[in-house]
């Protein structure tokens, strides 16, 4: 009997795809960066079944890969060994499990597009915050896998501070029920912790718990140009101390970055007339009566009384709040066609955002004049995704050799900022050696003895994040 067989008894023939053409559409990340090689593509309904695969793949040697919907950003869902590897994807598990209202919980199995839950807690006047850029189409539980961020950190947290419970399948097939609605519970060790941000190299999570909140009944978008980049930070202080804690999204957005999202969707118009260096969309919201926009418009009219903001408007409507943060998606989408190119994701203290873009600015100018520098991102989180778009008349062998150096330069200025070369996208396999060479050693051990005694034969996910006992630092 062969894996194919054994494993079609598991789950049901039409759920283990082999055929090349079945395969075809898991193997590829949303980057394009990344291949998988061909194999087995494993699609359990329930957390039964994924307990009873990773039970036959522990005893029969092979590797699991686990995918929610493949819009990672790093590599962290790709197999690199036909033979050895299988793909675990959980797009069948797509049951919401309970939502509590009084409790302001949702339930719901791991396979749960992102954009679902958000629709099923608005059904009930509760809101479910995270939102991205690929929510449509990413699973709650790769969210939570590789502790997801987008634009409503600076409200609500990252995904690990939405989430409330797990149920997680470890590599022998034991499932571990850490589901509990709880919002005080401290009951020991708080294990569900040690596999959020984990990326799947300790345990496939099956199931998510997670907060909910009262529905926003208004918002206020605000699209303002900056005096210069140390504006930002002032006004986002002034924002924070002067619209009743109601800020819930602060995105810095250079020139450069608008031209880019503009030129890629034709249909976008600039929301000022003016051209500036810089820009902050910002959005304030609340689920009470307050007059939002009075109070926005008091905030702005003192930015513009003290000089941090030099023009601005406000959405008058949701269509026009649309189309302002069109653009903010827009300038990420028009990256994605733009074949090997720098894509990072960092993070620094909030104070210190103008002096790491500029400091990035003149180490990247130097190593690579022609090079487009485009820094823009969650400011309020200190987030910023510095990217660079090589000259299109560059090959594609001269990028590859090109974004290496780039790396390091930057990850060069950002320990001069003590910041992470990871803010929300993960490790995966793009960033694993730069984690290894930039973290703490005393961190890189721990991670490396967690794994051992977790997954002593690197059965889940080999090759992502950086949690393998044999690169343990001596």
């Amino acid at each position: 009997m062969t894996a194919l067989d054994d494993l079609s008894r598991i789950l049901g023939a039409a759920h283990v795809l082999s055929d090349p053409k079945d395969v075809a559409p898991y193997l590829t990340d949303w980057t394009g960066d990344y291949r998988s090689e061909s194999c087995l593509v494993l699609r359990p309904g329930s957390t039964d079944e994924v307990a009873a695969v990773m039970v036959y793949c522990h005893r029969a040697g092979l590797q699991v890969i686990p995918q929610g919907g493949n819009t990672g950003l790093v590599g962290g869902a790709v197999a690199s060994d036909a033979v050895r590897c299988v793909i675990l994807n959980l797009g069948r598990m797509t049951r919401i499990r309970q939502i509590d209202a009084a409790n302001h919980t949702l339930a719901a199995d791991a396979g749960c597009i992102v954009q679902t839950l958000c629709d099923a807690a608005a059904a009930q006047d509760r809101l479910f915050p995270l939102s991205f850029g690929a929510m449509g189409s990413a699973q709650i539980g790769g969210a939570v896998s590789t502790n997801a961020g987008g634009l409503n950190v600076l409200r609500f947290g990252m995904v690990r501070d939405l989430v409330l419970g797990l149920e997680v399948v470890l590599v022998d097939g034991q499932v571990l029920n850490l589901m509990s609605g709880l919002r005080k519970d401290n009951r020991g060790i708080d294990l569900k912790q040690m596999f959020i941000a984990a990326e799947g190299t300790l345990g496939i999570i099956t199931g998510v718990t997670v907060k909910l909140f009262p529905q926003h009944t208004s918002e206020e978008t605000a699209f303002v140009a900056l005096r210069d980049l140390d504006a930002a930070i002032a006004l986002f202080g002034q924002a924070r101390a002067h619209c009743a804690d109601l800020l819930t999204a602060f995105e810095l957005i250079p020139q450069a970055c608008i031209d880019l999202g503009l030129a890629y969707q034709s249909d976008l118009r600039a929301p000022l007339a003016e051209r500036h260096d810089y820009y902050v969309l910002l959005k304030l919201s609340c689920s009470g009566p307050i007059d939002l926009r009075e109070l926005t418009e008091q905030f702005i009219a003192s930015a513009m009384e003290e000089g941090l903001v030099v023009d601005g408007t406000l959405a008058s409507n949701g269509q026009q709040s649309a189309a302002m943060w069109a653009i903010r998606e827009a300038l990420v989408l028009a990256q994605a066609p733009v074949e090997r190119h720098l894509r990072t994701d960092v993070s620094v203290r909030v104070a210190d955002i103008p002096a790491f873009i500029r400091a990035a600015d003149a180490a990247m100018a130097d190593a690579a004049p022609e090079w487009k520098r485009l820094a823009y991102g969650h400011i309020g989180d200190g987030n910023v995704h510095y990217n660079m778009l090589p000259p299109e008349t560059l090959a594609i062998d001269g990028r590859c050799r090109m974004i290496p150096v780039l790396l390091n330069r930057l990850y060069d200025v950002l320990d001069g900022f003590d910041g992470s070369l990871s803010a929300e996208h993960g490790i995966g396999r793009t960033r694993r050696q730069a984690y290894r060479d930039h973290a703490d050693p005393a961190v890189l051990a721990l991670s490396a003895a967690i794994k051992a005694l977790m997954d002593p034969d690197g059965t889940l996910n080999p090759g992502s994040l950086f949690l393998s006992a044999q690169d343990a630092p001596r």
